[in-house]
């Protein structure tokens, strides 16, 4: 099983591990987070539990399969928040979502510009990412 991991100048994007289960249940269960989510607050500790081991035992590279990437600080390590990201072998439409980033209370949706597939990734694990760099790019089918 592969372990990516992306950085950026400020951020580090990486698999979850067991470490993140309090900074994780403390975010999802905030009501000023949730409000913003696709989740209710008072995430319990018991849905954090079930969550680390589903995302700890997949592959972030399964076609068609949503991953949950860790989110930290590069200089104050912690987790300060989950961006979720799915990459398939099948057609993506124009404005599809390819990848969600959600940190700090902020969700950012990348789109797809064209219809297409995603064609190649712009990057490697363990790369770092500027802003406004390419990181995938979407081809004619």
């Amino acid at each position: 099983m592969s372990t990516p991991v992306l950085r950026t100048p400020r951020l580090l994007l990486r698999r979850f591990q067991p470490r993140d289960l309090e900074a994780f249940v403390a975010y999802r269960g905030d009501p000023e987070v949730a409000r913003y989510q696709g989740w209710e607050a008072g995430y319990s500790r018991a849905q954090g539990e079930a969550f680390i081991e589903w995302v700890t035992s997949v592959d972030p590279d399964t076609p068609g399969q949503w991953y949950q990437f860790a989110i930290e600080r590069r200089e104050v390590p912690g987790l300060i928040g989950d961006c979720a990201a799915r990459f398939d072998d099948d057609a993506v439409e124009a404005g599809q979502v390819l990848v969600i980033v959600e940190a700090m209370k902020m969700e950012n949706e990348i789109r797809a510009h064209a219809a297409g597939v995603v064609g190649e990734l712009a990057i490697a694990a363990g790369d770092s990412v500027r802003n406004g760099q390419q990181l995938l790019r979407v081809v004619a089918p």
